[in-house]
């Protein structure tokens, strides 16, 4: 992507608010959006939002999770953010970039961060 002066993504389109972080969970998709590797951080975010399979060779959707994000990321190789909630005490942040290769989105790089207690916090605001 740095080859083909496609990489970096001008920072609006891409950093949110403290993006990316350290504690950040990170799923590597493919084009077909299967889960080709996923660190302990990310397992822990799915576990939050009820997901307790193993995601490896698997979508999202399989998983039972609906991240728009994510499809929209493989259908027009777009940088997004979404935010899943589950009840009223949970709540991921999804942080996709797509991985270009001659224009063409070969796979997904998904951030994602439980703001639960961030969102916690505006409640009592």
């Amino acid at each position: 992507m740095v080859a083909d002066s496609t990489f970096p993504y001008r920072e609006d389109d891409v950093a949110g608010p403290g993006l990316p972080r350290v504690g950040d969970g990170i799923l590597l998709l493919d084009a077909r959006g299967e889960v080709e590797f996923a660190t302990p951080n990310a397992a822990n975010a799915l576990h939050r939002l009820g997901v307790y399979a193993s995601s490896e060779g698997r979508t999202l959707a399989e998983l039972g999770l609906r991240v728009r994000v994510v499809e929209r990321c493989l259908e027009y190789g777009m940088p997004a953010l979404e935010e899943i909630d589950r009840g009223h005490d949970v709540a991921i942040l999804f942080h996709c970039v797509p991985l270009l290769e001659h224009g063409l989105v070969t796979g997904v790089v998904v951030l994602v961060r439980d703001v639960s207690d961030l969102r916690q916090l505006n409640v009592w605001c």
